[in-house]
């Protein structure tokens, strides 16, 4: 298993790298949602502001990293081409 964990770490400080290339505000509701498994409704919550547009900023994020050369071979295992909602707010 010395091999998966490597793999795994490797794969942490990709994501970390990718993620910390975000503005603040792309980079929490990356966070809240790609690596917490928030939904919109859970990220609206937690953050505040208008729902849409963290809607938005959700989307363009994944849309960052998914063209992130270090993450597109685990773009799809990552969540990064998911692009609706789990729970919609309300």
């Amino acid at each position: 298993l010395p091999d998966e964990n490597a793999e795994r770490m490797e794969l942490r400080e990709r994501i970390e790298a990718a993620l910390n290339r975000l503005s603040n505000t792309y980079r929490k509701v990356a966070i809240l949602q790609l690596m917490e498994g928030k939904s919109y409704a859970e990220i609206y919550e937690e953050i505040g502001g208008n729902y849409s547009t963290n809607k938005v900023h959700a989307f363009r994020s994944k849309s960052i990293l998914r063209k992130n050369p270090w993450l597109q071979e685990s773009a799809e295992e990552l969540g990064l081409c998911q692009t609706t909602a789990k729970v919609k707010k309300g």
